[in-house]
């Protein structure tokens, strides 16, 4: 799911599955996503001696458990991408030097010739990856044995991180080409309810 959804599905892209809703023990989860040069097949159009170095990491970690027992409870969670490589003829520019209006060194880069293929492979310029961490408590009231209601309180990108989209990447749109034109959402906050049955 993308985009903005009722409270219960969250923003701006959440996969949910619950099997139930809040318990009485603490409950958690740590991991980490590799991606190494090492691992991965030459470039098609990277024609030096070495495979350019490459690293990519996302990490994260989740726990839940109660506040108060059988009553209030609570879902932390925290996730972070970083992704470090560098290429022959590399565009990025040193963070010190990155704005949002210049991302990138477009000097790196021409228009190729018509009917031919350009050298620069793909997702090759650097953007500072995404922080968000995200927080969610829930109440649970029993109606009946088989029926409850629930309230629950959301917030995501909790620390307001900015995560850029990454720059515009068309030669032939230099208006856009190397600026940053987008972010993803700042801190959301929403109040849900939901009724079981």
């Amino acid at each position: 799911m993308r985009g903005y959804f009722a409270p219960e599905f969250g923003s701006p892209a959440i996969v949910s599955v619950v099997s139930k809703g809040g318990t009485n023990e603490w409950h958690g989860a740590v991991w980490e996503f590799l991606r190494n040069d090492r691992l991965d097949a030459r470039n098609t159009f990277d024609r030096t001696a070495r495979k350019p170095p490459f690293r990519q990491n996302q990490y994260g970690g989740a726990i839940d458990g109660p506040i108060k027992k059988d009553k209030l409870f609570f879902h932390f969670n925290h996730e972070q991408l970083r992704a470090r490589q560098s290429f022959s003829a590399n565009g990025n520019l040193p963070s010190g030097q990155r704005s949002s209006t210049r991302w990138l060194d477009t000097s790196c880069f021409v228009e190729p010739l018509l009917n031919t293929y350009g050298n620069g492979g793909v997702h090759y310029l650097d953007t500072d990856g995404s922080k968000t961490v995200d927080v969610g408590i829930f109440k649970n009231f029993s109606i009946t044995e088989a029926k409850r209601l629930q309230f629950r309180y959301e917030a995501f990108n909790v620390l307001n991180n900015t995560n850029y989209n990454r720059p515009g990447s068309s030669v032939s749109a230099p208006g856009a080409f190397g600026r940053i034109t987008a972010a993803q959402p700042a801190r959301v906050m929403q109040f849900g309810m939901k009724f079981y049955f």
